[in-house]
């Protein structure tokens, strides 16, 4: 390796390409993907297989029994996600339809359950019943719909009747 590509990484002045760090890594016993993205591995970029297994209500709680691999109706081509427990599920009801219109699918990742104001979650009860909802810390918390049809009505809810299946990062919709 040339003295002034080691030095010129060394004082931050130019960092090591992807075709350098795998011997920077070596000579510093590393991980390359460490030295390029601050992670043992490259982000994930590609596109994924994401198995659509169910349906979820926007609406009123309804009950999806227990998925197993029979029950995975197709793999939904999906591209850009980072590092997560991902499903997808088709949307039944019409509370969430200023983002996800009856029929859409939405992309959960089941690895992300911490609440966050405003996001949008699937929530479950311990009985099984499952809802598409966005989550409002106050006044109090609720769950809120996000709909044109004003019939639907926020739940207020307490952190030990439900629990968060995981977070929706995308929706698809046919067009």
């Amino acid at each position: 390796m040339n003295a002034n590509t080691w030095t010129s990484a060394e004082n931050g002045h130019r960092p090591p390409s992807k075709k350098t760090a795998p011997r920077f890594a070596e000579k510093l016993g590393v991980d390359a993907g460490w030295l390029l993205y601050g992670r043992e591995e490259e982000p994930e970029v590609g596109e994924k297989l994401i198995p659509l297994v169910s349906w979820v209500s926007a609406g009123a709680m309804k009950k999806s029994e227990g998925i197993t691999p029979a029950e995975i109706e197709r793999y939904v081509p999906v591209a850009g996600l980072p590092k997560g427990d991902w499903m997808a599920l088709r949307v039944d009801g019409d509370s969430m339809d200023r983002i996800a219109p009856q029929g859409s699918i939405i992309v959960v990742d089941r690895a992300d359950d911490t609440l966050l104001n405003d996001r949008f979650y699937v929530f479950a009860l311990e009985g099984g019943e499952a809802t598409f909802k966005q989550y409002r810390r106050s006044p109090t918390p609720m769950l809120r719909p996000y709909s044109t049809n004003l019939d639907h009505l926020a739940l207020p809810v307490s952190a030990d009747e439900f629990y968060v299946v995981g977070r929706v990062r995308r929706v698809i919709n046919d067009v």
